[in-house]
């Protein structure tokens, strides 16, 4: 292939990256803003998200949590530390096997999780409005079926 072939072909591929470039270089700023859900509290995505997964799965553990968004048993630790020095969660020994520990919300996390599961039904709900001014609801039920299949791409990788 020559020079000028591979040019336009780049140009062409480009185009459709860019597009995925920039979508996650937003998102991932969304993703580390701060919010407050109504506890008075600051968290990101992931330290909300977590907090809610625990809420969900009362028992998990930081190993399984890791799993779950790809992160290090460290870098899920560190969050859930944050989540316990705040009231949020509290650790208990496995009764079974004293070398796991288990994770459970206390009364006030499990409130905080509710304010989340609020806010992310509303939030979602208004992003899909949105959408819809610009798609039908078959080319948004699409685009999640790509992004799931994406992100087995990024997974087998």
């Amino acid at each position: 292939m020559d020079i000028r072939n591979i040019d336009q072909l780049y140009t062409q591929l480009n185009a459709r990256g860019n597009l995925i470039y920039r979508f996650v270089l937003q998102y991932r700023d969304l993703m580390f803003e701060r919010y407050d859900y109504g506890s008075g509290d600051e968290f990101n995505m992931l330290e909300i998200h977590t907090l809610t997964e625990i809420g969900d799965n009362p028992g998990t553990t930081v190993s399984s949590l890791s799993t779950i968004w790809n992160r290090t048993k460290g870098a899920i630790s560190q969050v859930v530390t944050k989540l316990e020095d705040l009231g949020y969660v509290e650790r208990r020994k496995n009764a079974a096997n004293g070398k796991i520990v288990n994770l459970y919300l206390t009364p006030s996390g499990t409130r905080l999780s509710q304010l989340h599961k609020a806010y992310d039904s509303k939030d979602i709900t208004e992003t899909t409005t949105k959408l819809l001014s610009k798609c039908s609801m078959e080319e948004i039920d699409h685009f999640y079926k790509v992004l799931q299949a994406y992100i087995s791409i990024l997974e087998e990788n």
